[in-house]
């Protein structure tokens, strides 16, 4: 149901409109109307008449919907497992996550409650999201690092009445303290495990994921699973992400169907349009922890939303292995950390520096004929010769040669590496964002490449308004939003 305001209209299901009287504090005006706490609420969402921000609220299973017409028999996640990769497709990806909501309905799982995930990057992660989705839950990641009493924390404050973990050694993290959790009612494990003798009256409620999903599929418990997925909106919460903990316990964010599906429909439409027009199937490695907002956002939704084949790398990504995978997938899109560019840089820098005469015109015309592209005018005849003798190899070193999309997010990107790479013919395009923006708030768009800055992050993504409300004086803001505190409405 849609709203009036002006040159916004609001948008709300019709139970969310029966609602909204009643769960209005009148304390706190923007209380269950702007933000809320309680998982039970539906947010109205703001829609404008025209432009980014006008795209009809869509749910994750209405995006399902449109990815399975569009993507349903392509290849959407694959596995390394014993040096063989095992993909599945997007079809397949639905029906498993579909078996997972069933069986959480079959335990009891109660709606609204929440599902923890503990584990490194694979398909079950994935699959685990979206069947917590579907069964009217909410998915909860836990960082891989943390603390028993961390994991302890999150469940509790979560409400999490299973908990979804990769192996013996996430699980011995929930066993420690499971008793102190009255709400926890099962652990689900993907890898092989047991239960030590003095968890014994725990063993019950342990169970290997194959054995989850040895049920029959019943007609009851299957119209059970379509009223859950019906009866949600857009403006229900499906995620929280939490943060690290590292300066106290983790702080949660909830965000809904409509923050992460919009944002992902908002960046194909804008920064995507021309890799959806040519018809480029998109490749990705998945490796950036799937309990931060950043990851949650590309590999997740973003992936998606596009289609996108993605392959998860092994646990030991960060440690050196994430070069065995790039060579080998050659990804089309490419989401890194700044420390991952910064090593980047590092590697490359040691093997050009011993050739200085070629680094030197290499760095000289790069920048200038990156300079030329990115503002659509002709690039000089030995920016072409370079091309050839040394960015195309450096990006084929990296794995890099067929990407399109290099972005960064998650931290500041020092100028330093920006300008290192954007001499070598890569334009490393830094976004600013944060967990309470469903990921990015500001990019780089393609049509705004003419007016690049590489101390900028970009610009507020179409759709969305923000306000600088405290900045540094000496801060550039012509065209672009970077080092400041912002408010933003996400329309």
């Amino acid at each position: 149901m849609d709203f009036n305001l002006g040159q916004y209209s609001l948008f709300l299901s019709q139970k969310g409109m029966m609602d909204l009287p009643k769960n209005m504090d009148p304390k706190d005006p923007a209380k269950n109307f702007i933000w809320t706490t309680d998982p039970k609420i539906e947010l109205p969402i703001l829609i404008a008449k025209e432009g980014g921000g006008s795209m009809i609220p869509l749910t994750c299973m209405d995006l399902w919907k449109q990815v399975l017409q569009a993507h349903g028999d392509k290849p959407a996640l694959s596995d390394k497992i014993n040096g063989k990769w095992q993909t599945i497709s997007y079809n397949e990806y639905y029906e498993l996550a579909i078996k997972f909501a069933l069986g959480l309905i079959r335990l009891g799982i109660t709606e609204r409650s929440a599902v923890s995930i503990l584990g490194y990057n694979c398909s079950q992660w994935m699959i685990d999201f979206f069947g917590a989705v579907f069964a009217n839950c909410v998915a909860v990641g836990h960082y891989l690092t943390n603390t028993p009493e961390a994991v302890k924390y999150v469940i509790e404050h979560s409400d999490s009445e299973i908990i979804a973990v990769e192996n013996q050694e996430q699980l011995d993290k929930v066993l420690k303290v499971w008793d102190t959790l009255p709400n926890l009612k099962y652990a689900i494990v993907w890898q092989n495990y047991t239960v030590d003798s003095k968890y014994a009256h725990l063993a019950k409620k342990v169970m290997s994921h194959t054995d989850f999903l040895k049920f029959e599929v019943t007609e009851p418990l299957m119209d059970q699973l379509e009223r859950r997925m019906r009866i949600q909106a857009p403006g229900n919460a499906v995620s929280y992400v939490y943060t690290s903990g590292t300066t106290g316990n983790p702080k949660g964010v909830m965000l809904s169907h409509d923050n992460y599906v919009w944002t992902a429909r908002s960046i194909q439409d804008s920064a995507m349009a021309k890799l959806k027009e040519e018809g480029t199937p998109i490749r990705a490695v998945s490796y950036l922890p799937l309990s931060h907002v950043a990851a949650q956002f590309a590999d997740v939704f973003l992936a998606l939303n596009n289609g996108a084949s993605l392959f998860f790398t092994d646990i030991n990504a960060l440690k050196g292995t994430l070069i065995d995978y790039l060579l080998e997938v050659r990804p089309v899109i490419f989401l890194g950390v700044p420390r991952i560019y910064e090593k980047m840089e590092e590697k490359v820098r040691s093997v050009l520096e011993k050739k200085p005469f070629i680094y030197g015109w290499a760095k000289h015309y790069g920048e200038i004929g990156t300079d030329a592209q990115m503002k659509n005018k002709p690039t000089p005849f030995m920016f072409g010769v370079m091309e050839k003798i040394v960015f195309n190899k450096v990006k084929q070193n990296m794995g890099l040669d067929q990407c399109v999309k290099f972005l960064s997010g998650a931290a500041p990107l020092p100028l330093k590496t920006r300008q290192f790479f954007f001499n070598l013919n890569v334009f490393l395009n830094n976004t600013f964002g944060m967990s309470e923006t469903a990921g990015p708030m500001t990019s780089m768009l393609t049509e705004d490449y003419p007016l690049y800055d590489l101390n900028s992050a970009g610009k507020p993504l179409p759709g969305t308004e923000c306000i600088v409300i405290k900045t540094d004086p000496n801060l550039k803001l012509e065209n672009s939003v970077s080092e400041a505190e912002t408010s933003s409405w996400d329309t």
